[in-house]
């Protein structure tokens, strides 16, 4: 059985998963943020392609996301996370906010529903599956980007 684990010790060891993800997108440390994730993790993300599989598809997304942001800031934003939890395995899901900061100003905002699924690996907790996804709007079929909170 499951059980909602925000606040047991497991919970907030996945939970500071969430301020490492935060860490690396901002410091745009490419090896620290793959090292969340299992090698052979399964990613949906909403950029570019249907999936990436495993940790050199990954870690070219990656590399993109943050050449992209130029000598701009990540800001990477989590909001209302939910763990599960039972045994060597845990799911997380949440609402994050991506930001391109330059010059202290915010360029870009995009608001996406977030999923992982983690296997506690010799010890350590690791991502194995993430899922990103937008809503889309009825009356265009358009991404919605910003949640209305």
């Amino acid at each position: 059985m499951t059980t909602r684990a925000n606040d047991t010790a497991v919970g907030q060891q996945v939970l500071a998963l969430l301020g490492a993800y935060q860490a690396a997108a901002a410091a745009k440390d490419v090896d620290a943020l793959l090292a969340l994730y299992a090698p052979d993790a399964q990613i949906y993300d909403c950029w570019d392609q249907w999936s990436y599989d495993g940790e050199a598809q990954w870690r070219g997304a990656v590399e993109r996301w943050f050449k992209m942001a130029g000598e701009g800031a990540n800001r990477v934003v989590f909001d209302d996370p939910h763990v599960h939890a039972s045994g060597d395995m845990a799911a997380l899901h949440a609402f994050v906010r991506y930001e391109l900061v330059v010059h202290g100003e915010t360029k870009f905002t995009m608001d996406n529903r977030i999923s992982w699924t983690l296997l506690r690996l010799d010890g350590v907790w690791k991502i194995v599956h993430e899922h990103t996804s937008t809503p889309l709007a009825g009356e265009d079929m358009k991404g919605v980007i910003k949640r209305d909170a």
